[in-house]
């Protein structure tokens, strides 16, 4: 049963990472379609990660920023 349930897990990533191929993806959908239980679990992984990326947003520096550690560098004495 668990390595089912693990199976099912790293199919289900693929299928997010977009890293199936055709026929890997259209059998997997095939799949899930059988199974409430594993549509559910898509699901649920889907909004997860939905969640995390909005929770996660890279911020980027301002130009001051960048060019004041631009200046820095420029400016350091050479390493030894």
């Amino acid at each position: 049963m668990k390595d089912c349930i693990d199976s099912l897990g790293k199919k289900i990533a693929l299928f997010l990472d977009n890293e199936m191929q055709a026929d890997q993806e259209r059998d997997f959908i095939q799949e899930i379609k059988k199974s409430p239980e594993c549509c559910q679990k898509l699901s649920a992984e889907q909004k997860f990660r939905s969640f995390f990326q909005s929770k996660c947003m890279k911020k980027r520096c301002s130009d001051d920023l960048k060019s004041k550690i631009s200046a820095m560098k420029d400016n350091a004495p050479p390493h030894a």
